[in-house]
Parts: C-alpha cells; sequence; structure tokens
C-alpha cells in the first residue's frame, strides 16, 4: 500500500434511513444507510462491485473497555503513527463478501459494515434522539487505506485489506434532546426513577400541607360556630 494511501483520509458521507436498537452484552444503535454521492469521488473495489450499490450497516456503540475488545478482534490496515498529528482509530470500514445460500439460509449479497465507538455522552444523545424517532440527516467517517486512482477517485483493493480504519466520525443535523420535537421532547420521553422518586416527595409534602390546612379550617369553623351560637 502506498505512502500517499495512508497520509490521505478519504471523507465517505452516508444518509440514514433507519436506525434499530440492539440489546446484547452492550447497547447498540445500527443504523441502516445509503451512499450520498454527490460531491463524493467514486470508489472502485478490486472485486468489482460499486459502492453505492452495497447494502450499508453502521453500528454505533459507546466506547468502553468491552467495546474496544469487540473492535480490535478485527483485522484491520495497521497504520504506524509516526507523530501525533496521527488520529487515532475510532472505528473500522469492513467489506462483506456475499454469502452464498446453504440449507435454509438465502443468498446474502456483499454489504459494507461500518463499526464505530463514540463517548458515552454521545451514544446516549443519540439513543435518545433515536427514541425521538429522529435519524441524523447524514453520518460522514473518514477512511484511510484507499489508493487514489488516475481521474477523480479512490480505489478500495478489499481483495488484500478487507477492513480499512475510520479515523473521524462526524452526525449531521442531529437535534439535542432538550430543543427536539418543538420543545416537548420532556412529554415524549419517560420520567426516570429519581424524576419519580423526587415527585412523590413533592405530592407527600402537598399532601401533609393539605391536612394541616384542613385542621385550621375545621378548628375556624368550630370557633365561628361557638360565637354564633353563645
Amino acid at each position: 500500500m502506498s505512502e500517499q494511501a495512508r497520509l490521505w483520509p478519504v471523507m465517505l458521507e452516508f444518509e440514514p434511513t433507519a436506525v434499530y436498537l440492539c440489546v446484547g452484552s452492550d447497547l447498540l444503535l445500527s443504523y441502516r444507510a445509503k451512499v450520498m454521492e454527490e460531491g463524493m469521488r467514486p470508489i472502485t473495489f478490486s472485486t468489482g462491485e460499486k459502492f453505492e450499490d452495497l447494502d450499508i450497516v453502521m453500528n454505533v456503540r459507546a466506547e468502553n473497555d468491552a467495546s474496544r475488545q469487540y473492535l480490535s478482534n478485527f483485522e484491520h490496515v495497521v497504520l504506524h503513527r509516526e507523530n501525533d498529528q496521527e488520529r487515532e482509530r475510532v472505528g473500522l470500514l469492513c467489506y462483506v463478501a456475499a454469502s452464498d445460500a446453504r440449507y435454509d439460509r438465502p443468498f446474502i449479497p456483499a454489504s459494507c459494515q461500518v463499526e464505530v465507538l463514540v463517548q458515552k455522552f454521545t451514544f446516549d444523545e443519540m439513543l435518545a434522539t433515536a427514541r425521538l424517532g429522529r435519524l441524523p440527516s447524514s453520518i460522514r467517517v473518514d477512511v484511510k487505506g484507499m489508493e487514489p486512482e488516475i481521474g477523480p477517485g479512490w480505489k478500495w483493493d478489499n481483495k488484500a485489506f478487507a477492513n480499512l480504519d475510520i479515523v473521524s466520525i462526524c452526525f449531521g443535523g442531529v437535534p439535542l434532546v432538550a430543543h427536539a420535537a418543538d420543545n416537548k421532547s420532556d412529554a415524549l420521553l419517560p420520567p426516570t426513577r429519581s424524576q419519580l422518586s423526587e415527585l412523590s416527595e413533592k405530592l407527600d409534602r402537598i399532601r401533609d400541607s393539605l391536612a394541616k390546612l384542613g385542621w385550621v379550617v375545621l378548628i375556624g369553623v368550630l370557633i365561628l360556630i361557638f360565637g354564633i351560637f353563645r
């Protein structure tokens, strides 16, 4: 692989079309997406497919020990980081070859899978936004490992390197939960345990106040009746 391929990140942009929450050993947001071709240089595969024709699955996890271990299980292009300007890998772009039909399993076409890790507060915000039924307007990743071709395109030698390093990710057009849904997001999200506990305490105080007020009113009425019939 050439020196240029190591130094030049390639920007890829995707449009999410759906999102699924997967629950296992950890939480996973799995987006289905399509390639946003406008403004993107064409990419050719050594296996002959067109990038825009492949199914795109983008899996987003909160960064922790388990998710880092999961990511390290993939083989990937090793980038020799010689100075502080090299950014640490945040994920992988993986080519998944087609799977032939066997027994009761249907034919599965080739696809691309994006595996990325984000900080927990970012994942929590993405999760809350997904619960509101909202999607990012775009998801952009910078990938290292493709080689420039003669002309305006890039070549991914996916026969030799099925997995490439992602060095950055950007979610476009994600509304903050506090301002989403015309400021009605709090009504759409279920209350937390601490909020329920706080509400219960306030109701108890109101009930005690009403009980004390009832005794004051009763005593006042009795005094008034006693004054009338003296």
